[in-house]
């Protein structure tokens, strides 16, 4: 025999035998077993329901969130309002004044003036048998105080019981006190040389607490809470770990429909602090804003001002010169005036006075453009003109310096985005020099035509002396410079007006109110499902891996479906403690068996046939071979 054929041989006719392989997952006796371990999951889900109740009850910190929604009115032109143009340049969205006011309420100097303004980088809190709350600087009955100039200790909490008499103890912890302490001046840390645990002291209110890394004093709160405290834990903050966390949770929407209208949403550990910050935050940028708008019309004041001290003194010295002609040259009135001609002079040369001082505002815009100096921009009222397009040029220019600006960073200076906003910003200097160059023109047309009508009134003076010449050249000076100052004084209240009446373009719709809202997180529904749900997984997962590591035939039905093998019969399992079963007991279903697979050995064993082999065999001793 040929032992390759044979093994060839061989593994055909097991091929020819089987028909399938034993499945590794069997879904119905798992689910079989999870009906069978049904006291398992109900134990687990009571053990993680009453998990999650202890947890939301006594270890979740609510988180609050309060709004607050603002219009913004951008009716008015300022060079210090973003223009609109230049979102087409940039691809960028509408309603630029909203985005220029939503990156001003998340700023760090903004948040950073409120944190040192509200002192909020001191934190309260109490804490309770099993729970601490986080509460609101009004929901304390005393204030801490720190004193700014010393150094103090932050992360660091400071435990105050209430002793009645408006004193309390103040308790440090045992452990955690350092020499890395930090300077709310400096805004930075110092080091300082070891010291030990300062001891625990009951001060008065408005008593100095001093100690090597604290300094700090209690100051009552004006109003009562409606709270009583058993304890008081303060927690004091770096500057810049209070911004950074102010920021983070702060939101800013724009209505869908209108989209000037600002939604502003606050989260915090405690509603009334987020409602207090909400609406200060508002308050303190609406005082910017008409801050921001009312910087051109106090520039242009500050700027007449000082052009009305310097005229004043030219009136002053041409007053001096006109009194003395008249005590002098007892010129206290001329005959035979020539009042028509004086009168046309007079007036004649207001109007020059008036566009000379035009023209002297105008230098100073065009001086202010040219230095990038925006700053110190002086309206165009001072200037006789109220110009939307130039108005428009300004802003858009002075947006295009600050994209330059940031952009100077990324970009080298020959790459295409910087000769982009290079054109940009030469398109716009050439609008708002076109505009100016305008305006120059027509009063330097209107000065050059006073002159001429000057020139003809003067000839009608020819004849008088020269003597009464002299006079009415000093009197015409002095018309001429009185003139200026006037019309310098009238601009100069126009602007003093506006500041007086200017108002904010923000309006707040609905302010932030604590309405007793309820938590937006954490979101107990979703930890308690997640909890119950990881404590019934347990019993779920142990029974699948039972299962995937189980590789017993259960029935008949896993056996006939991977062989083709004839099936001579089954034998049950014997619950007899006599192995004798067919002796014994004849009528039992074991007994029956055995005589089935009797039968089915002859059938197959007919006198036909030469031989046959049957194998029995069984996977360990036992099992009823013999």
């Amino acid at each position: 025999m040929i032992p390759e054929k044979y093994v060839s041989l061989a593994k055909n006719d097991s091929s020819k035998d089987r028909s399938g392989a034993f499945s590794l997952f069997d879904i119905e006796n798992f689910i079989r077993r999870i009906i069978k371990n049904w006291y398992w999951f109900v134990l687990m889900f009571f053990l993680g329901y009453s998990l999650s109740w202890v947890y939301s009850k006594y270890y979740a910190q609510n988180i609050y969130a309060s709004n607050l929604s603002l219009s913004v009115s951008n009716n008015t032109a300022s060079y210090f309002t973003p223009n609109q143009s230049i979102n087409f340049i940039w691809g960028q969205g509408g309603n630029q004044d909203g985005i220029y006011l939503k990156k001003m309420l998340l700023s760090r100097s903004h948040n950073e003036f409120l944190v040192k303004e509200l002192g909020l980088f001191v934190n309260f809190s109490t804490k309770g048998t099993l729970k601490s709350t986080y509460l609101d600087k009004n929901d304390s009955p005393v204030f801490l105080e720190i004193d700014r100039k010393h150094l103090q200790q932050v992360n660091y909490p400071i435990t105050l019981l209430p002793k009645g008499n408006n004193s309390y103890e103040v308790v440090l912890p045992e452990e955690g006190h350092s020499g890395n302490l930090y300077n709310y001046e400096i805004e930075g840390f110092q080091n300082i040389a070891e010291f030990p645990k300062p001891a625990n002291k009951t001060i008065k209110l408005n008593e100095w607490y001093t100690s090597p890394n604290l300094r700090f004093k209690l100051v009552p709160n004006p109003v009562t809470p409606s709270i009583k405290l058993d304890n008081i834990i303060v927690n004091l903050e770096t500057v810049n770990q209070t911004v950074n966390g102010i920021v983070s949770t702060i939101n800013v929407d724009f209505d869908k429909e209108i989209n000037t209208i600002m939604i502003i949403t606050k989260t915090g550990f405690n509603l009334n602090g987020t409602v207090n910050f909400l609406n200060k935050s508002v308050a303190e940028l609406q005082k910017k804003r008409l801050a921001d708008k009312n910087i051109i019309n106090k520039n242009t004041d500050v700027y007449l001002q000082n052009s009305l001290n310097e005229i004043r003194k030219k009136l002053d010295s041409s007053a001096s010169v006109l009194n003395y002609l008249k005590t002098s040259e007892k010129l206290y009135d001329i005959k035979d005036r020539d009042e028509k001609s004086l009168n046309k002079i007079k007036d004649l040369e207001a109007k020059k006075a008036d566009l000379l001082s035009k023209v002297n505002s105008l230098n100073s815009i065009r001086t202010t453009i040219d230095n990038q100096n925006f700053d110190r921009m002086i309206s165009t009222g001072a200037a006789g003109f109220e110009d939307g397009f130039f108005s428009a040029s300004v802003s858009e220019l002075k947006a295009l310096y600050l994209k330059r600006r940031e952009m100077a960073s990324i970009y080298k200076p020959n790459s295409e985005p910087m000769i982009e906003i290079n054109r940009l910003i030469n398109e716009a200097k050439f609008g708002s020099a076109n505009s100016l160059r305008s305006y120059y023109t027509r009063y330097y047309d209107e000065i050059n035509k006073i002159d001429r009508e000057v020139a003809d009134a003067n000839s009608d003076l020819v004849a008088y002396p020269e003597k009464e010449r002299k006079y009415l050249d000093a009197e015409r000076g002095y018309n001429m410079i009185e003139a200026t100052y006037n019309s310098l004084l009238g601009r100069q209240n126009e602007a003093q007006m506006k500041v007086a009446t200017n108002q904010s373009d923000i309006t707040v719709i609905d302010p932030a109110k604590n309405l007793g809202q309820s938590p937006v997180g954490p979101n107990k529904k979703g930890t308690e499902l997640g909890i119950i749900g990881g404590f019934l997984f347990l019993p779920l997962l142990f029974i699948f891996v039972g299962e995937v590591l189980d590789n017993k035939i259960r029935n008949i039905k896993e056996l006939l479906g991977v062989t083709k093998i004839p099936l001579l019969g089954v034998i049950g399992n014997n619950n007899n403690e006599n192995m004798l079963t067919v002796l014994q007991s004849p009528k039992s279903s074991v007994s029956e068996a055995f005589r089935g697979i009797r039968a089915n050995i002859r059938f197959l064993l007919n006198e036909n046939q030469k031989s046959k082999v049957i194998l029995i065999t069984s996977s360990i001793g036992g099992e009823g071979k013999t």
